[in-house]
């Protein structure tokens, strides 16, 4: 089982706390679904305090009271699945994407961990456009993400794809090179900084590694840059700072 199957069946199977054998054995051997884990039960915990904040017009109420005190059983049952359902998906298709950008502001350590498991999680395939020069790049990015994306030449790599990306509930532009004395894959994500940041004024400077992966994360401008790859120490603050130096 891999980290997109578990999740898929943590969140089918969360209202009866059922879980497969295989799935609870992935969960104890992969860190990130633990933290995965631990940052949705999180993430409930604020929807349950928004949602107790908020109160439903009165005839809905009405209309759902009466419902309730129809005599048959099995209508009361499922009236009540459709009223969890259907508050799971106010809530989250609503709130979810703000809460966890901006309500609930991923740190930027978790945030480089959602792009790792992104780069982990990559098929090839997925692409949504072969790129053959950042110019092209650019113009396809153009309305795609609500936030300008400059795409940068990355010394001893070539440009190869562009898509877009959910991480943390929010739309990031993906930009894929090879690097060519290594022959591996180099990801640079752009994300709209979280307004959390700035307002704090938060230094962002993240470098982390894990799965044989590093990630170099940094804010600049309002927009998050994060490089991810299997390159070492010394290549990943190159291609860092060759980025930096072409952010305008």
């Amino acid at each position: 089982m891999n980290c997109q199957e578990y999740r898929k069946q943590r969140l089918l199977d969360h209202e009866d706390g059922t879980l497969s054998d295989e799935a609870r054995l992935h969960l104890v051997e992969c860190g990130q679904c633990q933290m995965f884990q631990k940052e949705e039960e999180r993430l409930r915990a604020e929807l349950k305090k928004l949602a107790n904040s908020e109160q439903a017009p009165v005839a809905l109420r009405r209309r759902i009271s009466g419902m309730v005190e129809r005599p048959n059983a099995s209508k009361r049952r499922d009236l009540r699945r459709w009223m969890a359902a259907a508050a799971a998906v106010v809530l989250l298709a609503g709130a979810t994407a703000g809460i966890l950008w901006d309500r609930y502001t991923p740190s930027p350590e978790r945030l480089a961990q959602a792009f790792v498991a992104d780069y982990l999680q990559y098929l090839p395939g997925r692409e949504q456009i072969a790129a053959d020069s950042p110019q092209q790049a650019e113009e396809w990015l153009q309305g795609r993400v609500d936030f300008p994306v400059h795409v940068p030449t990355v010394p001893g790599a070539a440009l190869k794809t562009a898509r877009i990306c959910d991480i943390s509930g929010r739309k990031a532009a993906l930009l894929q090179y090879h690097h060519n004395d290594s022959n591996t894959s180099i990801s640079i994500f752009v994300a709209a900084e979280p307004r959390a940041y700035e307002r704090e004024k938060m230094q962002v400077n993240v470098e982390t590694s894990g799965h044989g992966v590093r990630s170099v994360l940094w804010c600049h401008r309002g927009l998050v840059y994060d490089v991810v790859a299997t390159l070492n120490d010394s290549s990943m603050q190159q291609i860092a700072e060759a980025i930096r130096q072409q952010t305008p």
